[in-house]
């Protein structure tokens, strides 16, 4: 994922903080999208994801959104991001982000989960639909995706 300058240098330092050998833990939902530059909305909260059954981490700043994910789709389409130099931590793909936005979407909302999708679609290339049918299909998300996808194309 590169780093363009429009995630504020304090969510790079958060997400750092959240993702230690301590708190193993992937960002998911709105903030990889708002790496990935799908989506215009800087996030009042970091979004992680981590396996269920797991500890969720406890920070008083910044806030935090967890989401629990299954042990088998936990790692699933993971990409490592240079969140400050030298720093990596480990963070969705764009399509993984887009179809967790649309799975959570009554949770973060429905505009940003669409303006994610809108976007992603617009920038991915010829292999975008495919790969995020790919991903939706082992999230078992066909059919939020699907619907979406096609009234967007529309």
């Amino acid at each position: 994922m590169p780093t363009d300058g429009r995630t504020p240098p304090r969510l790079h330092t958060s997400i750092c903080w959240v993702s230690t050998p301590e708190h193993p833990t992937q960002s998911s939902a709105a903030s990889p999208p708002s790496h990935c530059a799908s989506i215009d909305d800087i996030p009042a909260a970091v979004h992680i994801a981590v396996p269920r059954g797991t500890r969720r981490p406890t920070i008083s700043y910044p806030p935090i959104v967890v989401a629990q994910y299954a042990a088998k789709t936990f790692n699933l389409n993971i990409e490592q991001y240079e969140a400050a130099p030298g720093e990596f931590v480990p963070v969705y793909d764009a399509a993984r982000s887009v179809v967790d936005a649309m799975r959570h979407r009554n949770r973060i909302g429905h505009t940003l989960a669409l303006a994610a999708l809108g976007r992603y679609l617009r920038t991915s290339g010829p292999d975008g639909v495919a790969d995020l049918q790919s991903i939706a299909r082992e999230l078992h998300a066909l059919s939020v995706i699907r619907p979406a996808v096609e009234a967007v194309l529309a």
